[in-house]
């Protein structure tokens, strides 16, 4: 399902998207051939997504491309996808910025790459030229729920290319006993942009090594992590005490921490 540029106060609210072989809902815009300004002032609400991105495919249940401003995502459950929430910029034509987008309260499980993600490029892209002028700014994720079971093996959050961006009072549970992936930060020359960025109030809940991968290195605790990159420093480690995650109720019992 897609929407264009030239969207103005839009909402998509309790939809079900379920066993797609691409993206569930793409929010895009605006490529050369599309006519009017990028869309403003969109909220996506209260839908459920289940295993989109069948297969090898790599696409996102929420893909923001190029998706203008004054976004929210809030309030989805995604399970089983290829990717979960994704705020992107692919270089086309551009350059393109997108910005003040919100994604907050998504409760996201067993994406097949990641469950979460902010910012352009990936892993072969550089921020200074390939991707110089896509970039996502000043945008947040806050109190979202990532999880990953024992047979999983993808990463809670993956950044890319942006400026001011925020990541707040999370709950991320990864139980591989192999690979704990909570960040995934690739090329250096993010550096002067991931200095802008705010990481904080996250709790999380590894159970394996490689817990972040941050500008070429790699921390297997969060102590390390918070020396290393300067960032969590209010963040904490544990077990947050689901219901039962394994039954996919998620909410949280008396006495988590």
């Amino acid at each position: 399902f897609n929407i264009d540029n030239n969207a103005h106060q839009v909402k998509i609210i309790g939809n079900t998207f379920d066993h797609l072989s691409s993206i569930g809902l793409d929010l895009i815009a605006p490529y050369p051939w599309m006519s009017g300004p990028p869309m403003t002032n969109v909220l996506v609400k209260g839908n459920v997504f289940s295993d989109v991105g069948y297969g090898t495919s790599y696409a996102a249940a929420i893909y923001l491309d190029n998706s203008g401003s004054n976004i929210v995502v809030e309030d989805n459950v995604v399970r089983d996808s290829s990717v979960g929430i994704a705020v992107n910029v692919e270089p086309y034509y551009g350059p393109f910025i997108t910005k003040y987008v919100i994604v907050r309260r998504n409760l996201v499980s067993n994406s097949r790459y990641y469950n979460l993600k902010i910012g352009s490029g990936g892993s072969g892209d550089d921020c200074v030229s390939t991707m110089n002028g896509y970039v996502v700014n000043d945008s947040v994720m806050v109190h979202n729920t990532s999880f990953y079971g024992t047979g999983y093996t993808g990463t809670s959050n993956g950044f890319g290319c942006g400026s001011n961006n925020r990541w707040k009072n999370n709950i991320f549970a990864h139980l591989n006993s192999a690979n704990s992936s909570q960040y995934m930060v690739w090329p250096t020359s993010i550096a002067t942009m991931a200095a802008t960025w705010q990481l904080d109030y996250n709790f999380f809940q590894p159970a394996g090594t490689n817990w972040f991968y941050w500008l070429g290195t790699f921390y297997n605790s969060l102590a390390a992590f918070q020396a290393g990159s300067g960032q969590d420093t209010h963040s904490l480690t544990g077990d947050p005490l689901f219901v039962n995650a394994a039954a996919r109720d998620f909410d949280l019992q008396a006495g988590s921490p």
